[in-house]
């Protein structure tokens, strides 16, 4: 599935704005800050996380519904709470990618602005 993102030329007035935002670099040294962000965790359980839940889309109502009857060991519990804590880390990496997505807009706007 592709979707062709719709974009707008910003206006001058936005740009102009964008351009007079200011933000700090992080403080933290990255490699600590980012001590979540790494293959392992990725991997186990998130990506994980990314191939059940393909699988899951996957399946018919009563083809899940089946699979979870078969399931004595509380697997379907334990695979709902994967992907609960899933989805909290890939929003987590989304809002650090929007966050950086910002600091480029804004220091894009100030080299437009710049004569």
């Amino acid at each position: 599935m592709t979707t062709k993102l719709k974009t707008r030329k910003p206006a001058a007035a936005d740009l102009k704005k964008m351009a007079t935002l200011d933000f700090e670099p992080w403080k933290e040294n990255p490699a600590e800050a980012l001590l979540w962000f790494n293959f392992e965790v990725i991997n186990n359980p998130h990506l994980i996380s990314c191939r059940l839940a393909c699988t899951v889309m996957r399946r018919s109502k009563p083809e899940l519904i089946e699979m979870i009857k078969r399931d004595d060991d509380g697997a379907s519990l334990l695979m709902l709470g994967t992907l609960d804590d899933s989805i909290k880390f890939f929003k987590g990496v989304a809002e650090l990618i929007e966050a950086a997505r910002g600091r480029m807009l804004v220091a894009l706007a100030s080299c437009a602005e710049a004569p």
